[in-house]
């Protein structure tokens, strides 16, 4: 979990990677051979497995997003969210297999009649997520390995899924969601 958490700060370079994990390597080894102190070491070790996890698996999901984006394709996808926004607008958090890597998608289309689970296949075109001076967008999902915004160029197909037992659940918490904004149209809505 320690590297894990320090890997989140670094940025995505290799050689500062490289560099800190031969750090913690030698940090490890002076511990171990010189101080006599084994929980400097399990902790450097760790430290340095949780940034390898960290950098293997953006570089993995940067190479599946960067094919995405290289021109016009088929995207079939699986919405894993859904919010609607308002009239008739919807937006779609979607989850796509792009060479055996899982890689998440914001999608924002009209309000289409699809839930989630369902598969959509359409035209489209990818563009990566970029943070901004107001708002660090492309951080903030990449924590949800969401790091693609699609729009569709064609027609929407929807298959609809199996019935998922949370579907009624997530139906349930909107209906109160809705009806407590009402009655608390201020902050306390959010609080209840």
């Amino acid at each position: 979990m320690t590297g894990l958490l320090f890997a989140s700060f670094f940025l995505y370079n290799e050689i500062f990677v490289i560099s800190v994990i031969i750090t913690l390597a030698v940090g490890c080894a002076v511990s171990v051979l010189f101080i006599k102190r084994y929980d400097f070491a399990a902790v450097l070790i760790f430290a340095a497995l949780g940034i390898t996890l960290f950098t293997t698996v953006s570089a993995r999901l940067d190479n599946a997003a960067d094919s995405l984006c290289k021109e016009k394709s088929v995207i079939t996808a699986i919405i894993t969210d859904k919010r609607t926004l308002g009239g008739d607008t919807a937006s779609f958090t979607l989850s796509a297999d792009v060479g055996g890597t899982n890689v998440g998608m914001l999608f924002y289309s009209s309000d289409i009649s699809a839930e989630k689970g369902d598969t959509l296949c359409f035209e489209g075109s990818a563009q990566r997520l970029y943070n901004t001076a107001y708002f660090s967008t492309a951080d903030i999902y990449r924590s949800k390995r969401i790091v693609l915004s699609v729009t569709a160029d064609s027609e929407i197909t929807v298959k609809k899924g199996g019935f998922d037992i949370l579907s009624p659940l997530y139906k349930l918490r909107e209906r109160v969601a809705a009806k407590t904004d009402i009655y608390y149209a201020d902050d306390g809505g959010a609080l209840m």
